[in-house]
């Protein structure tokens, strides 16, 4: 009996783990991790921005972003 005490111990380990990501598993989270739509304006940019062929320079503006300091 006691040489199973080790992997009972392992199986019930997994088993909790297991149980406390089942949310990110069958995708129940909200907030920062739910799933977000881009904004169809932003994929006509990106479209537009692949489509050119020619070099060109951007100008990067810094700005507070949501999770800044």
């Amino acid at each position: 009996m006691k040489r199973y005490i080790p992997q009972l111990f392992v199986v019930v380990i997994v088993g909790y783990l297991l149980f406390l990501i089942r949310p990110a598993i069958f995708g129940k989270l909200g907030g920062t991790f739910q799933p977000h739509q881009v904004p169809q304006s932003y994929v006509q940019l990106e479209e537009f921005l692949n489509k050119q062929n020619s070099f060109s320079r951007t100008l990067w503006v810094p700005t507070v972003q949501r999770f800044g300091f």
